[in-house]
């Protein structure tokens, strides 16, 4: 795609360039108790400014907790369907961090057997998403090149800058976004440019957690972590799944065959978590990893270990957070990191 020049967007026209876009819209809409959730909403109910992040990633659009996969029926001749539960629809005031998630998620269900459930559903789904110029408290993406502020991946890139959005094109669907709105977009002056860029460097000095993500790779990759230090990590773990449930890029999932009647059923998929004594089981009943140290060692590598950064596309984490507000033991993505790290210079002492 041909680079696009940067535009602005008055505030006051937000709402109309999302009507424009006559597609349903998830945005950033308040739970009432202080927090926000993204739903599809008219866009006028949608929050402009004010917000981090929601508590549950906007990936669960294409990639929910639960997903009928296909209906089969068994009169006659057996007949499989698949089930497409795709919508063209817009994610708008979507984060960084959960931008870098979709672009994650999509290389991952792309890799050969293609899974296409999920490539169906994303392929339909324009990103406009708002660069943080104030991350929240639990926010680490710069350690993990998440954001705060994306230079690609992204539809439509906004910047806040007060009375206005910078309005950055990143795709052919966003140059569409574009298009449909007109002449509510005006092209951006340097001054625009230029504190789009001063408001990307102060944001880098906001954040208050640190994750030294590229120490952990290499420790984990070299298998230098000691087994004493993962079994107290390990210790404080309650096997409760929250951080599983809340990444936006955890991919472990079960799949069940369910019944709809005597001739007919479903086949779903359900989000799960390799913590779960239960996860690796096999049929056979042996369990490879039949207790908690070698699961959350297991979490870890395929986490940070070069091998799935090569595999993947990049390493297992975006910095959205969220792992850092769900766990009760304190044992989330930076924590483990970073006791990684220290043990490191302990040892170096």
């Amino acid at each position: 795609m041909a680079p696009h020049d940067p535009l602005t967007l008055p505030k006051e026209r937000c709402v109309e360039f999302l009507s424009s876009l006559e597609i349903p819209i998830a945005g950033p809409v308040s739970t009432g108790a202080g927090e926000v959730e993204y739903r599809i909403a008219p866009p006028g109910e949608m929050i402009l400014d004010g917000y981090v992040n929601s508590a549950i990633s906007p990936v669960r659009f294409p990639y929910p907790q639960t997903q009928i996969l296909w209906r089969y029926s068994q009169n006659g001749e057996p007949r499989f369907t698949p089930e497409d539960q795709s919508l063209r629809m817009a994610i708008f005031g979507i984060r960084s961090c959960d931008v870098t998630a979709f672009r994650y998620l999509e290389h991952f269900f792309d890799r050969p057997p293609a899974e296409t459930t999920f490539l169906d559903a994303a392929s339909k789904i324009l990103l406009v998403s708002i660069a943080c110029n104030e991350p929240g408290e639990n926010c680490f993406c710069v350690c993990c090149d998440g954001g705060p502020f994306l230079e690609g991946g992204f539809d439509v890139q906004l910047t806040d800058l007060g009375d206005r959005f910078l309005f950055e094109i990143g795709s052919d669907r966003g140059a569409e976004a574009a298009r449909r709105a007109g002449g509510m977009l005006k092209a951006a002056s340097e001054a625009d440019r230029t504190r789009r860029e001063r408001l990307a460097e102060e944001a880098l000095d906001k954040f208050g957690i640190t994750s030294h993500m590229a120490t952990g790779i290499r420790k984990l990759t070299s298998r230098r972590v000691a087994e004493e230090l993962w079994a107290r990590l390990a210790a404080r773990c309650i096997e409760c799944g929250g951080c599983a449930f809340v990444c936006p890029i955890c991919t472990c999932f079960d799949v069940a065959d369910m019944c709809d009647g005597e001739s007919n059923g479903r086949r779903e998929r359900t989000r799960d978590c390799c913590q779960y004594a239960g996860y690796s089981r096999e049929a056979s009943g042996f369990n490879p990893r039949p207790d908690k140290v070698s699961r959350f060692k297991r979490r870890f590598y395929h986490k940070l270990s070069f091998f799935y950064l090569q595999q993947d596309g990049r390493h297992g984490c975006v910095g959205c957070g969220r792992c850092v507000s769900a766990c009760f033991g304190g044992v989330d993505m930076p924590a483990v990191v970073n006791a990684i790290r220290s043990e490191r210079i302990e040892a170096d002492a």
